[in-house]
């Protein structure tokens, strides 16, 4: 064997051993990584589980909340209906019911 042979095989063998070496590199990050990196997840999922679930509870209570405004918004009119249905009671024009003047008998 020349010379120019055992230089191609010994840089053939160089990059044999770089491959390697990076090989098994990237496969000792992946193991060491890979624990931290799933708790890491795992804690970020439930945190944003958490924020959909408080967000979703802020969403009912303001759906409530506007129920309710609407039910007393239609209860409300239903009363100004009911009020205005009503013979006027206000017997001297002042705009105020006067329960001395009401006959309740």
């Amino acid at each position: 064997m020349n010379n120019r042979d055992l230089l191609k095989e010994a840089i053939a063998d160089a990059k044999a051993v770089k491959e390697t070496a990076i090989a098994n590199a990237k496969a000792a990050l992946e193991e060491a990584f890979t624990p931290y990196l799933k708790e890491k997840l795992a804690a970020k999922l439930s945190e944003m589980d958490e924020m959909d679930e408080a967000e979703d509870k802020k969403v009912a209570e303001m759906k409530d909340e506007k129920e309710m405004k609407e039910n007393f918004d239609m209860d409300e009119s239903k009363l100004d209906e009911y009020a205005e249905e009503q013979p006027s009671r206000d017997d001297d024009g002042d705009g105020e019911v006067d329960l001395d003047e009401m006959d309740l008998d």
